[in-house]
């Protein structure tokens, strides 16, 4: 069997996968990690109400009955800031702009 190597080159502005993304939203102060909350009850709230404040992504983690491990991450693309994250463009750009760039890039 012949090994095919991959010619397609590592875009460093964009995160490579999830948890980078939220490393770099971390860094940024953009991410609260939230422990042992009611999958029932407060996850779907406190994402409602991140998402009307403009607030930061949220991790849920050691959620009600459910094993450790598993974990829900919310608003993570709710802010147009952290969709120029997640697609590598400069943060700093207008909607528009970031839109021209999308396109030429």
């Amino acid at each position: 069997m012949i090994k095919q190597e991959t010619t397609a080159k590592k875009d460093s502005n964009i995160p490579q996968d999830l948890r980078e993304f939220l490393k770099i939203l971390e860094e940024k102060g953009c991410l609260v990690h939230i422990k042992g909350a009611d999958w029932n009850l407060e996850i779907g709230a406190l994402n409602e109400i991140m998402a009307e404040r403009k607030g930061p992504a949220l991790l849920f983690d050691k959620i009600k009955d459910y094993p450790e491990g598993y974990r829900i991450t919310t608003n993570v693309l709710y802010r147009d800031t952290f969709q120029k994250i997640a697609f590598g463009m400069p943060e700093e750009l207008g909607n528009i702009e970031a839109i021209r760039y999308w396109r030429i890039n």
